[in-house]
């Protein structure tokens, strides 16, 4: 059989899908990935920009919230939603780490401003005129820093035009974690990594086994702001 390419286009002429023989790709019209089927199997994109949308899926827990399984050496994906009782859909990684745990925004929602996903010093900005408006104190922080009570240290990083993510450390004796996507889990860093220590992934929901892997590593490139939020 030949190779076989086929294209689809949006009413404004931006590119909707792509058809191969094998594999068929969808974009948003805004020309963000939104899935990916291969070979009958679907892969959902879990990036985090609020714009986006991806699947969820629904995790058991056991009690308590624990790692349900280990996505690779450096990530596990954890029971958070369930245990919490929290909307799977309902957040994404920026309302997770400034602990809006109900919404999905974007940087500088909550103070008014536009969100300019080329600019990782634009982004900060956003985030730390966000936590002044919501009557919070935020200062630049590192990896190591302690954190005091009513405090917690989050990090963000971009991929330059294309997306943002956050993680978040709540104490001095936990593990980072972040959420993947509007609709996906709770990932947590495993074995005492850092954010400096991993590769900054997008994973995605594989429907033939429901669990998440790895889409495209080392997605987001750029330096890392680490701040420290204070109520």
């Amino acid at each position: 059989m030949g190779h076989f390419l086929n294209f689809s286009y949006y009413s404004d002429g931006s590119l909707k899908q792509k058809t191969t023989n094998t594999q068929k790709t969808y974009y948003t019209p805004s020309g963000l990935l939104e899935k990916t089927v291969i070979n009958g199997t679907t892969f959902i994109n879990s990036s985090d920009d609020a714009t986006k949308n991806s699947n969820s899926i629904n995790i058991m827990s056991s009690g308590g919230v624990s790692v349900l399984y280990n996505i690779n050496n450096s990530v596990g994906v954890t029971d958070y939603c369930t245990y919490y009782g929290l909307t799977q859909s309902g957040f994404n990684c920026y309302t997770h780490a400034i602990a809006k745990r109900s919404e999905v925004r974007n940087p500088g929602y909550y103070s008014g401003r536009s969100l300019n996903l080329y600019s990782l010093s634009g982004i900060k900005l956003n985030v730390e005129k966000d936590q002044e408006s919501l009557g919070r104190r935020i200062y630049d922080t590192t990896v190591g820093a302690s954190i005091s009570g009513h405090s917690w240290k989050i990090v963000l990083r971009i991929n330059p035009g294309n997306d943002y993510h956050f993680m978040i450390c709540s104490s001095n004796n936990s593990a980072w974690q972040f959420k993947a996507g509007i609709g996906g889990p709770v990932m947590r860093v495993l074995n005492g990594y850092t954010p400096d220590d991993i590769t900054w992934d997008i994973y995605v929901l594989n429907s033939s086994t429901n669990k998440y892997e790895v889409y495209s590593s080392s997605y987001y490139t750029s330096a890392m702001k680490y701040m420290m939020i204070t109520n």
